[in-house]
C-alpha cells in the first residue's frame, strides 16, 4: 500500500476516510470492443462496469486482439 498526502480530502470524499485506487499500464485501444464480446470472454462482472473483473489470459489477448484489429 501507497499512502499519498492532500491539502483538502473535500475533492475525493465528504468523510475523513478515503480510499482511492490509481491504475497503471492502462492501454487505449483503437477501437472500442463490444459489450456482448466483452460479456462472452467473462470481462463483465455480475454488478456493474466499474468493478474490476479478472480474466484469463487467454481472454485478455482475445480482448486486445478484438480491440486492436476490428
Amino acid at each position: 500500500m501507497r499512502r499519498v498526502v492532500v491539502d483538502d480530502l473535500s475533492g475525493f470524499s465528504a468523510m475523513d476516510d478515503v480510499l482511492m485506487t490509481t491504475f497503471d499500464n492502462v492501454m487505449i485501444l483503437p477501437n472500442p470492443v463490444r459489450f456482448a464480446t466483452l460479456k462472452e470472454y467473462g470481462a463483465v462482472g455480475s454488478s456493474n462496469l466499474i468493478s474490476a473483473t479478472a480474466v484469463s489470459n487467454e481472454n485478455l489477448v482475445r480482448i486486445v486482439d478484438a480491440g486492436w484489429h476490428q
